[in-house]
């Protein structure tokens, strides 16, 4: 059954501040009955004729208070502290992902033992994992179904409750690193208006594995998606049609913005490409499949398993990542000066592919770094603009 939210693993983080709150309140209250108490019995003393064994006897009770106020107040102060430095922080972002896939129909032991490896990604990072078991329509449409549904579920959330991001993970994939924190590959903060995260092969599009983020747009682009037989009913869509509806709904210049391809590699990998270290491996469109998936699990779920579990500060993911989408920033920026300046209509032919075949790039080459520096560098050296 698709795991749901649960209040431990959203409603309680989401509202860290409230409960600290609550906790300071309950200890101060304690605190003062405490010393309400003690101050009733320093005026009982007071009033005694006899003081000496009895106010001996007060003084320990009042310092066995006091320690016991003292060491209150210390395990409050590790719990907040514990609680910012760890929980309200990197459980918080965490549970802000949920990995998605479907499995239905007849039992196959193979996926199931791959969905196996997921769900052990996903408990050891502390992400939610939502799996379709029921068929939702006809053919490949009930992944971005599935999708379409969670996204609008989420959006009827208020913001603060909301997941950010679905990872949507086809069947037929293996996780090679539970160690690996999917959020790595997540755009930063200044880059919010991207909303997809995709791969690509030489068929185009693939759609095996991606990230969308939770937002209005993500929700429009798979409407869009899913109703494009409707919209253009003379493109044949082949065979995988709901991945070549994606694909030409992204090809939609108005939607460019929203995209970005990554490095197939990085997590989709296929069966000869995986490294120690590596997120997962994915066995699309093999002929072989489950012979190769089979292999794959039993390495993962013997004792090899050690050879791939790696930290991902013991990889150079970060550096990888990091540098990906300083390219990408750049890229954009670049694209959006040119733009201003110069009218391509206006531009000398050779000036003018120079910057359509640019305006191409930064949208579906973005996986190649090569790539759009060489584009970059024909559009300085077609207009003069290495000063830009």
């Amino acid at each position: 059954m698709p795991q749901t939210p649960t209040f431990l693993t959203r409603g309680f983080w989401l509202q860290s501040l409230q409960h600290v709150c609550l906790l300071i309140s309950v200890l101060l209250f304690t605190f003062y009955l405490i010393q309400a108490h003690e101050r009733a019995d320093l005026q009982r003393l007071s009033e005694s004729s006899e003081p000496g064994e009895d106010l001996r006897l007060r003084l320990d009770e009042l310092t066995e208070h006091d320690r016991w106020l003292n060491e209150s107040l210390s395990e409050l102060n590790e719990i907040i502290l514990d609680f910012n430095s760890t929980t309200s922080i990197s459980q918080r972002e965490q549970c802000q992902i949920a990995k998605v896939s479907m499995l239905y129909g007849e039992i196959n032991e193979l996926y199931e033992r791959a969905m196996v490896t997921h769900q052990t990604h996903s408990s050891r990072q502390g992400y939610i994992q939502l799996v379709l078991r029921n068929q939702l329509a006809q053919g490949y449409w009930n992944k971005p179904y599935y999708l379409l549904a969670l996204l609008l579920s989420e959006m009827s959330k208020e913001p603060w409750l909301r997941l950010k991001w679905l990872m949507w993970f086809d069947a037929d994939s293996v996780i090679l690193n539970p160690s690996f924190p999917v959020q790595v590959f997540l755009p930063p903060d200044d880059l919010s208006n991207v909303h997809f995260l995709v791969t690509k092969d030489e068929g185009g599009l693939n759609s095996g594995i991606f990230f969308v983020r939770v937002h209005e747009q993500s929700i429009e682009i798979l409407m869009k998606s899913i109703n494009y037989p409707e919209i253009s009913p003379d493109i044949d869509l082949g065979f995988s049609f709901d991945q070549m509806a994606l694909q030409l709904t992204f090809n939609e210049s108005q939607y460019h913005q929203y995209i970005a391809y990554m490095p197939r590699p990085w997590f989709n990998a296929y069966a000869f490409e995986p490294n120690p270290g590596d997120l997962l491996v994915h066995f699309a469109g093999l002929w072989d499949r489950d012979t190769r998936l089979r292999l794959w699990l039993e390495r993962i779920e013997g004792p090899g398993a050690a050879e791939w579990d790696i930290d991902l500060q013991q990889t150079d993911y970060g550096h990888r990542v990091d540098k990906f989408w300083k390219q990408f920033r750049e890229m954009r920026e670049f694209n959006a000066t040119v733009n201003e300046r110069y009218d391509r209509s206006l531009s000398p032919a050779n000036a003018k592919m120079a910057l359509e075949n640019f305006a191409d790039v930064t949208y579906y080459a973005t996986d190649d770094a090569e790539r759009m520096e060489l584009a970059k560098l024909e559009v300085e050296d077609t207009l003069g603009l290495h000063a830009l």
